[in-house]
């Protein structure tokens, strides 16, 4: 890679290929990432972030740039139009960036590849967003968004406000669920993660008495208790699987 990328253009990137090549985000992703050995830990667990969130949330994104952008963006440049999404997902979702950040790294991304015209493009339309920002309530929006025989159902059954919040946790990004091999190791697992992926949260899971979830904390591979072998990946459903099978020796 000649040149510095940045977590956000290294997400661009990626989904230029999910778009325009059907390639499958995750090996996508995890190329650019072995590329881009500058990258810390913290812009790491960003693009992932960020690949991830706004593929799951796509079809708001393009409504919501679709209010700024009269001609659409169906035939804008490829990463330009990747360059507005990821802006756009993190205006909207990740309320700690600071909106200045994004939309001057989208623009001045534009403007390198680009020229000034698309680049100025891109600045107005994300300046809406990001004033936009102020009065977004991702659930609401969220459940807005879904198909309307799954809205009408899912508050006939738990009201708006149940339906909304069932609709955000949905969209959220998963736990990532960590295994060690006796309860008691549950509680040093917890403080070392915290001391190594400082922008996660982490705490014991409610159910399995092996557990600890991990939100916002990048590739659990890559953890070093994962590395070591002294805990492993696992959802906190299968966990409790091989714990009430009972499973012993042999």
């Amino acid at each position: 890679m000649s040149r510095y990328l940045s977590a956000r253009s290294i997400a661009a990137r990626v989904l230029v290929r999910v778009e325009m090549d059907q390639a499958f985000a995750s090996p996508v992703l995890d190329g650019e990432l072995r590329s881009a050995k500058q990258l810390d830990v913290r812009e790491r667990r960003l693009a992932t972030e960020l690949v991830y969130g706004t593929l799951r949330t796509i079809k708001l994104i393009d409504e919501m740039l679709l209010r700024y952008a009269p001609k659409g963006i169906a035939k804008m440049e490829p990463l330009t139009r990747a360059h507005l999404r990821v802006g756009a997902y993190q205006l909207m979702f990740l309320s700690k960036t600071p909106s200045f950040a994004v939309v001057n790294e989208a623009v001045n991304a534009v403007r390198e590849k680009h020229g000034p015209r698309l680049a100025g493009f891109v600045n107005a339309v994300l300046r809406k967003v990001s004033l936009a920002r102020e009065s977004f309530v991702p659930e609401a929006v969220l459940l807005d968004a879904t198909p309307t025989w799954l809205r009408t159902r899912l508050v006939a059954t738990l009201g708006e406000a149940g339906a909304a919040a069932l609709v955000g946790y949905i969209h959220d990004p998963p736990n990532a669920g960590i295994c060690v091999p006796s309860a008691v190791d549950r509680e040093a697992l917890v403080a070392e993660l915290s001391t190594e992926l400082t922008d996660a949260v982490i705490e014991l899971a409610p159910h399995s008495p092996l557990g600890v979830l991990v939100r916002h904390g990048g590739a659990p591979q890559k953890w070093k208790p994962v590395v070591e072998g002294r805990a492993w990946v696992q959802e906190e459903g299968s966990q409790l699987v091989a714990l009430l099978v009972d499973a012993q020796p042999g």
